[in-house]
């Protein structure tokens, strides 16, 4: 498979995974609306993210919660301040949990936070005992006779196709995962492996 294939797959399936209303935040529109400061851990707005909004440019977002996590709302929706830093500053969301080290949950300076506890095992340890392909996401359908890829985000989980070919299948389910942001986890992931090994992507 060539670059531009998978390249046109991954947008296909970045487009699929926006229709299931799994869409995320990015990088550039939070760079747009707010600035982080990764010494003192503070968010400050640059602009409203609507001629609706009643944020006021310059002055600190958002607020503590009752678990005394710092939150703030963009676009309609809560983020933990936390995770947000990691998408400021890396470019993608931790799938699980972003760590205070001094577990002062409102310290949101870059060095307080870590990825949670084995955050990338954990994503592709959970490939069943009974799955044939090797492939976390990836299993043959029996009745169908075809093989399919899955994903699961924040606990739900999303079908992304039959493919008649297993490499054409781990190739979608790696796709998936490159275009909602796991990125930092190539190195655990069973798609990617399987993908270098069958020499379909390179390093």
């Amino acid at each position: 498979m060539t670059e531009l294939n998978i390249h046109q797959r991954i947008n296909k399936v970045r487009e699929e995974i926006a229709y299931c209303g799994c869409s995320r935040l990015t990088q550039t529109r939070l760079m747009e609306l707010l600035k982080y400061n990764p010494k003192t851990g503070s968010w400050i707005w640059v602009k409203p993210s609507s001629v609706y909004s009643s944020v006021k440019v310059g002055y600190e977002a958002g607020f503590i919660n009752l678990r005394g996590y710092r939150v703030i709302r963009i676009d309609g929706k809560l983020y933990r301040a936390a995770r947000l830093a990691f998408l400021f500053m890396d470019g993608y969301f931790p799938e699980h949990f972003a760590e205070h080290k001094n577990r002062i949950t409102h310290d949101d300076r870059w060095e307080n936070l870590r990825h949670a506890i084995k955050q990338c095992d954990v994503r592709n340890a959970s490939r069943r005992k009974d799955n044939k392909s090797g492939v976390c996401g990836v299993s043959w359908h029996k009745r169908i006779g075809k093989w399919q890829s899955q994903i699961t985000i924040m606990k739900k989980n999303y079908f992304l196709g039959y493919c008649n070919q297993l490499d054409e299948a781990v190739l979608t389910r790696f796709a998936a995962e490159q275009c909602i942001g796991w990125l930092a986890c190539d190195m655990e992931s069973s798609a990617y492996k399987y993908a270098i090994d069958k020499n379909l992507i390179k390093a």
